[in-house]
């Protein structure tokens, strides 16, 4: 290749070269454009347009607390989010209210419960599950 076909490639070459950088500075600019006209600065956004960007946290809101003392003098907190169930364990006498919690929340055992009120394993099997019964009926009275 001699020197005159040499620079002409060369010559060719840069004409490519500065074509591919004009088209892809082109598409850029494009799209750039076409970002702005979709695209709002959070500034611009109104109010409501601002609240669907946003979420709120509702994890804490709907709980309800029973503290139990235990025979050790151990204090428990026990915590219940649904806030019909919450409400008829509230309307329960307390020893009737420290079965349930004792049973359910704790993992407690009906002899475990038994031996903590001094009573026969029997009489807390018969009395927790008339007071399921009766939450039962508490939560229907509400509307739960």
């Amino acid at each position: 290749m001699n020197l005159a076909d040499r620079e002409r490639v060369e010559v060719q070459l840069i004409g490519f070269c500065i074509r591919v950088i004009e088209n892809e500075a082109r598409n850029i600019h494009r799209e750039i454009n076409l970002r702005r006209r979709k695209e709002k600065t959070f500034s611009d956004l109104t109010e409501s347009e601002m609240n669907q960007l946003s979420t709120t946290d509702t994890y804490f809101l709907n709980e309800q607390t029973f503290w139990i003392v235990t025979n050790e003098n151990e204090i428990i907190k026990v915590v219940v989010v649904n806030s019909d169930l919450y409400d008829a364990m509230k309307r329960l006498p307390q020893d009737k209210l420290n079965i349930i919690l004792h049973s359910y929340f704790l993992g407690k055992t009906d002899q475990e419960i038994a031996n903590e009120a001094k009573v026969v394993q029997s009489t807390v099997c018969r009395r927790r599950q008339k007071i399921l019964e009766l939450l039962k009926e508490l939560i229907a009275e509400e509307g739960g």
